[in-house]
């Protein structure tokens, strides 16, 4: 599954406030915005098997900054900094997953769930994984 969600949602009540879901060309054409930003391994939980990378400063400067959440992983293959170019990204349902590759950067990713956080608030509230 493929989700968009505010951070400020984390406080939300409201179930509208919550997450969006997106088909992988919906996701590819939200990263598009994003391409030439420089990404980096943010943070990685080999117990919980969960992985943020995080834009902090997007190339374009009125975009937001995002976090990509991958859950559930099965296989990764990431340099901890790299720049965001075309990406490709499939719902695999045979492999249970959703495959996230961007060639140019030498990043493939299988998770079951990616979601893209973005940071809608400031100050900046970065929320955390929770180990």
């Amino acid at each position: 599954m493929i989700s968009l969600l505010n951070a400020s949602a984390f406080r939300s009540e409201r179930d509208e406030d919550r997450s969006k879901t997106l088909t992988p060309e919906e996701c590819q054409s939200y990263l598009a915005q994003y391409a030439s930003s420089k990404i980096r391994l943010w943070k990685y939980n080999c117990s919980l098997s969960r992985l943020v990378l995080r834009v902090e400063r997007p190339a374009d400067g009125r975009l937001l900054p995002i976090d990509l959440v991958f859950v559930a992983l099965s296989d990764i293959r990431c340099p901890v900094h790299w720049t965001l170019g075309a990406s490709q990204i499939r719902d695999d349902r045979d492999s249970c997953g959703t495959t996230f590759e961007v060639l140019s950067a030498g990043v493939s990713l299988l998770a079951s769930d990616l979601t893209i956080v973005v940071h809608d608030e400031y100050p900046h509230r970065y929320w955390e994984l929770g180990d």
